[in-house]
């Protein structure tokens, strides 16, 4: 891992992110809604725990019905 912290909850990267850079990806579903939210201290490498944010939605509105926040593996690719 980049940063000498660890992580073991979701809300332990609110405290990194709130003392240094961060980065981000973001992917979508067909209707261009966010997915899926990565976002990692500016020092993360490939395979680095990050905070990921999961939504779910109604249907096919935009309406959010569920948001879950857990850990996530950085992908290095996203870096590119």
């Amino acid at each position: 891992m980049a940063t000498n912290q660890p992580f073991k909850r979701a809300s332990d990267f609110i405290k990194t992110q709130l003392s240094e850079g961060v980065k981000e990806h973001v992917t979508y579903d067909g209707s261009a809604r966010i997915t899926h939210h990565y976002t990692a201290p500016l020092s993360a490498g490939n395979g680095d725990p990050c905070l990921l944010t999961r939504y779910q939605y109604d249907g096919v509105t935009t309406r959010i019905t569920d948001l879950v926040e857990e850990i996530g593996t950085w992908d290095g690719s996203w870096d590119f």
